[in-house]
């Protein structure tokens, strides 16, 4: 940076290169998130593991039609997906909502029957529902999410600790005749599974997701040893945290 007006500008909100020892701080990034792994979490950053190794996504052997949905910060979006012929990828319809709880309040049990009604004409033409959803919660083995707290300024009144999951289905049964599946993972698990199914993965030695928008999260692959603070099944080798 030849600039000097640059120069100056940066050094004054202390965000110049020159002032930014990068080894220390990647040090203590990792530390963090070392913490976050272990069994105890009172430090270190939130790290949620999601269920998933991507080394053992397999092709659908049938036609499905999925309503995806990207419950994000700002908008809350809902497409129906077909899927064919292994991972050939259909964006069949997709619409835009602002997200719930973003232009006023709402309670917990508002905010599921709201989801629901906005979610239904895309749920009577889908086999199943994914769900991105970019707030803090723990996914489940069975890939529910325990809902830890809403943020980006979206207000939900008492929806902590509710399952999304059954939030949804309770109010989805009372709307439709037949029970779907529904998955749930966080958004940055998203960003990166949307390549994971696309590509050859043997070309890369690593992949990682990561959200620049609203909220800042990343995920990435880990050794099933080394997250202390969850119970895997013997054969789990990797998973996406």
């Amino acid at each position: 940076m030849n600039d000097p007006n640059v120069n100056q500008f940066l050094k004054r909100y202390r965000m110049h290169p020159d002032q930014v020892d990068a080894d220390s701080l990647i040090a203590l990034f990792l530390d963090q998130m070392n913490q976050g792994m272990l069994a105890a979490q009172d430090h270190g950053m939130a790290m949620y593991p999601a269920f998933i190794d991507i080394a053992k996504l397999h092709a659908f052997d049938r036609p499905i039609t999925i309503a995806a949905v990207d419950a994000g910060g700002t908008h809350l979006r809902i497409a129906l997906v077909k899927i064919s012929g292994g991972r050939n990828i259909e964006i069949d319809h997709l619409e835009k909502y602002s997200m719930l709880g973003r232009d006023y309040a709402l309670s917990a049990e508002d905010f599921f029957y709201e989801f629901a009604q906005i979610l239904l004409p895309f749920a009577i033409k889908a086999d199943a529902i994914g769900i991105s959803f970019a707030f803090p919660g723990e996914i489940t083995n069975q890939h529910d999410m325990i809902i830890r707290e809403m943020a980006k300024e979206i207000v939900v009144d008492d929806i902590q600790n509710k399952s999304l999951r059954d939030g949804l289905t309770e109010n989805l049964t009372r709307m439709m005749p037949n029970k779907l599946p529904i998955a749930i993972v966080n958004d940055s698990v998203a960003s990166l599974l949307s390549v994971a199914v696309k590509y050859d993965l043997h070309r890369y030695q690593s992949l990682t997701g990561l959200i620049l928008g609203t909220g800042t999260n990343s995920c990435y692959r880990e050794k099933c040893s080394n997250v202390l603070k969850t119970t895997y099944a013997p054969s789990a080798k990797f998973d996406l945290i």
